[in-house]
Formats: C-alpha cells, structure tokens, sequence
C-alpha cells in the first residue's frame, strides 16, 4: 500500500497553487492593462498625424495645387518611418501612398477600407490604423469658390515595437509567476514543516 503526500506536503501543494492562482489573474490584468494603455497610445498617434495631414492639407492657399499639397504632407512626416499615409480622392484613386510597405496590396491600389480604425498584418508586420476625411478648401473660380469632394486618408501605424516589448514583458511576467510559485511553495512547505514540528 502506497503512502500519499505528507500533510506538510499538501499544505505547502495548497499554498503554492493558492499563491500562483494570484499571480496568473494579476499577470492576466497586467497584461491586459498593457495592452489597453499601447492601443490608447497609438490612438493618440494616430489621431495626432490626421491633424497634422488636415492641416498641412487645408493651411495651403487656394492657388496651391493638389500635388504641391500632397507633398507639403510628405515633407511633413520625414522622419516618421512607423507612419504610412494613404490619400484617395473622391472616386477612389490613390493619390499618394507615403510608405506604400505599411499597406497592403489591395490597399496599395486603391481597396476602400470599411472600419474606422482598422488593423492589417504586413510581411509579419502588425498596422494599426485610421480613415479619416478631410475636406479641402474651395478652389477660386471667379468670384464663387468651387467646393471640391473630400479626400479619404488612412494612416497605418507599424505596432512592431509595441510587439516586441510585450512579448518581452509578457516572458518576464510568466518567468516571475513561476520563480514565486516555487518560492512560495518553499516557504509554504519549511511554514508547514515547523508549524507542525
């Protein structure tokens, strides 16, 4: 006949189990609080580069063409190589595409996107992103201003970083609910062994 667990055993067995549960839901909320906090993040990224492109776009005086536009949009996003910028007009064409990688093929040519803020994997690459509207200014056509039809820009916003840290934080949060487990169950057992000595 076989002996089970000792009771300092079982008691330090309930204390680790106890003790990891706590962990693993205070991992899960973290991780959840993480994520929560990237995509608001990348929200006000997002919403912050669509001012910029409105402005840039409807700053311009009336003589200014479209492409002159276009590229005062370019000039202003140098640097910014985790944004790409796609403009459409009103009949669906692409305009400019401003790091075309960030998009994908059908959006690259012209695919209208239904969601507000939609995401897309490119190449293994993550993309948040966001459509938005923007009217321009009336074109001067004599003494009456001809409105013209708004165009139809969606950023992406290249999520890699944000990826690569929580995949990062999220090994260092399991390895730590592991490494107190087994501490836990230490001291839970040597609590046990000298409780009932």
């Amino acid at each position: 006949m076989s002996r089970g667990l000792s009771l300092t055993a079982r008691l330090a067995a309930l204390f680790a189990a106890l003790t990891a549960t706590l962990l693993v839901l205070a991992a899960l909320l973290h991780g959840r609080m993480l994520d929560a906090h990237f995509h608001e993040l990348d929200l006000h990224e997002l919403h912050g580069k669509l001012v910029l492109i409105r402005n840039t776009l409807q700053q311009a005086d009336r003589a200014t063409s479209l492409q002159a536009r276009l590229d005062a949009v370019e000039a202003a996003l140098v640097g910014h190589d985790n944004v790409g910028v796609r403009v459409r007009d009103a009949d669906g064409r692409v305009l400019r595409l401003i790091h075309p990688a960030h998009f994908t093929a059908a959006q690259r040519a012209g695919r209208a996107v239904e969601a507000a803020e939609p995401g897309w994997e490119v190449d293994g690459h993550p993309y948040r992103g966001l459509r938005g509207s923007i009217a321009l200014p009336a074109v001067e056509a004599g003494a009456a201003g001809a409105a013209q039809p708004p165009l139809e820009v969606l950023i992406a916003l290249d999520l890699s970083h944000h990826t690569h840290f929580l995949a990062s934080a999220q090994r260092a949060t399991w390895a730590g609910v592991a490494l107190a487990a087994l501490v836990a169950a230490v001291f839970g057992w040597f609590a046990a062994h000298r409780g009932l000595a």
